[in-house]
């Protein structure tokens, strides 16, 4: 008997990230875009939304120790994928750090970040809940440092009020321009491919946007 093919939002480690026949392309983009703003291994990387290290696998094969930290409500979904992707002993030689809330609560590591990415919650995250998440951002971010995310641009603003994976949500640009900067955020739009057509946004801090 053939196996079921997994889709999104199925509870399989790859396909509850998003889709899964994009898992490796979607997780390269992220480092790379990284990369390309100035990330080095020295840096502190706190990644929103980890998942099953999609993305977070590059990071924290080439940061230093101790300089990569994940948020994940859903710690089912990271334990595989870590088992699955990464391994323990590259867990036990970098020394990730991993917060398990769903509120995007960015300072419970008590840490500022020279890079923070979201590369999937803009995309199904209600107007509210990416304010709270901006407001988290400019508080943890260090003042010449770098918050990427990845959007749905659309004419108009979803509605949604609450969290909706796996539907998406689509915003304008400049409504989360002004939002950014409401919350110490200067958003620039990045020209960078996306393999699912979402736009790349980069918000640099203010200086002195860490201490709001």
């Amino acid at each position: 008997m053939q196996s079921k093919q997994h889709v999104m939002g199925d509870r399989d480690h790859r396909a509850w990230v998003g889709p899964p026949d994009y898992y490796d392309r979607l997780g390269a983009v992220q480092f790379v875009t990284l990369l390309l703003l100035g990330l080095r291994e020295e840096h502190f990387l706190l990644d929103i939304g980890c998942g099953s290290l999609r993305g977070g696998r590059f990071p924290l094969m080439y940061l230093n120790p101790d300089r990569y930290f994940g948020i994940e409500p859903e710690e089912w979904c990271l334990r595989q994928g870590i088992e699955a992707e990464v391994g323990s002993t590259l867990v036990t030689l970098k020394r990730p750090q991993f917060s398990f809330n769903s509120d995007l609560n960015t300072t419970s590591f008590n840490c500022q970040f020279d890079y923070i990415i979201a590369a999937g919650i803009f995309m199904h995250a209600s107007k509210t809940q990416i304010i709270t998440c901006l407001k988290s951002v400019s508080r943890s971010l260090r003042s010449n440092g770098k918050f990427v995310a990845a959007f749905l641009e659309g004419g108009s603003d979803s509605s949604c009020a609450h969290w909706s994976y796996p539907a998406v949500q689509y915003y304008k640009a400049s409504t989360l321009r002004l939002l950014a900067g409401e919350c110490g955020l200067e958003l620039v739009l990045l020209d960078a491919p996306h393999p699912l057509g979402a736009s790349m946004g980069c918000s640099n801090a203010y200086e002195g946007a860490a201490t709001r």
